[in-house]
């Protein structure tokens, strides 16, 4: 139990004259509190139209972020962070339907779409609202929005499952910060890795497109999660990797740099370079896959199901030639363009440089696993 550990340290502490400081909190419950507090704001409206809104605008990120922290702790901590990531992940996979379905709306409204398919991609928005009748459920297995939260204990509940969350996270006996970061660092260099040593096929959807970019998005999520411990290092270190890159944008958005947080005194040292590349990625991949998910799978299928369109092949060609006057380019050749630029560098930078973003982060995590703090203090004053 957490508190015979605290114990036990307090008195081993005590016992060998240590400082109290030994004594501070673990940083790791911080950042699962930061996502709990903005769920518990949003559950804690007595409209549950009001509960949904709060979720749709506001609960994504979070939920990622408890997801990716559970994924990157789930090999420390098995017991609590299995059943965390996949709860995570099933409340985030339907409040992230029910955000599609909004988008589509959005996607098309200002576009040349029949009447009939705007309708009914507006309707199936609206009903993931709300709760249907048995006869009315029994046509799909798939829950509404408003059914999840009502049967996974979210709102409505005697015993509500963020509570059962904070149980967990506050249940941990958690690795001391030294530990914790030599854990983390590892974690951070597989993930990686791993990345590197995958193939995808961007002509592909779903397996290649998507797919690739979700691995993406998780070294960015993990960063963010671990704002705390990670320190984003001086751009111009790695100065050929910006040159006709246009990062100003993105470096000026919330996402070219890590929350504003007390930082640890050792932390992990990440090219801050390729974070905004990363996150450049991620945004421009996001924009092709939309493009072509709308060309290829919901809007056909919407368009035939109006009856707007006589068979899947009209529906392709129609709703090619609606997405084309928002998304000019071919999605596919941007999604094979980022993956050459983070993969294997495709002279993307200078004609000098033989590596992708992705091999410059893997060796700047690399090179950090023997450090001490005074290496890291001494590379980030060297800068």
């Amino acid at each position: 139990m957490p508190h015979i550990a605290a114990m036990r340290k307090l008195l081993v502490a005590l016992a060998l004259g240590l400082p109290l400081m030994v004594l501070a909190d673990p940083p790791q419950p911080a950042r699962f509190e930061k996502s709990f507090a903005i769920l518990r704001k949003a559950l804690g409206y007595a409209s549950h139209a009001r509960v949904m809104e709060e979720l749709r605008k506001n609960a994504r990120g979070p939920l990622f972020s408890i997801e990716g922290l559970a994924r990157i702790y789930e090999e420390r901590y098995p017991d609590p962070m299995t059943s965390l990531r996949a709860q995570s992940k099933a409340f985030e996979d339907t409040l992230g339907k029910y955000i599609d379905l909004g988008e589509h709306v959005e996607y098309v409204k200002d576009l040349d779409i029949p009447a009939n398919t705007l309708a009914l991609l507006e309707k199936k928005f609206a009903d993931m609202r709300k709760k249907r009748s048995a006869d009315e459920r029994a046509e799909s297995d798939e829950p509404t929005f408003y059914e999840f939260l009502l049967e996974e204990g979210w709102i409505d509940s005697e015993k509500p499952r963020l509570a059962k969350w904070e149980k967990k996270i506050a249940g941990v006996e958690w690795d001391s910060a030294k530990k914790d970061r030599r854990y983390l660092l590892e974690q951070l260099f597989r993930a990686v890795q791993e990345l590197r040593k995958e193939e995808w096929n961007m002509t592909e959807l779903q397996d290649g497109m998507h797919d690739f970019r979700r691995r993406l998005r998780w070294l960015a999520i993990y960063a963010q999660s671990l704002a705390d411990l990670i320190v984003l290092d001086n751009p111009e270190v790695h100065e050929r990797y910006t040159k006709g890159q246009k990062l100003e944008a993105v470096a000026k958005s919330p996402y070219g740099s890590l929350p504003d947080v007390e930082k640890l005194e050792f932390p992990i040292l990440f090219p801050h370079v390729a974070y905004l590349h990363l996150n450049k990625a991620i945004q421009e991949l996001g924009e092709a896959k939309n493009a072509a998910e709308a060309m290829y799978e919901w809007l056909p299928a919407a368009l035939l199901e109006a009856g707007d369109a006589r068979n899947i092949t009209e529906a392709k060609k129609l709703a090619a030639a609606i997405v084309k006057k928002k998304y000019k380019a071919n999605p596919k050749e941007v999604a094979a363009r980022i993956y050459g630029m983070l993969q294997q560098n495709n002279h993307s930078f200078t004609e000098k440089s033989d590596r992708g973003i992705l091999v410059l982060v893997k060796e700047r995590l690399k090179e950090q696993r023997d450090w001490s703090p005074k290496d890291c203090r001494e590379d980030l004053e060297g800068q």
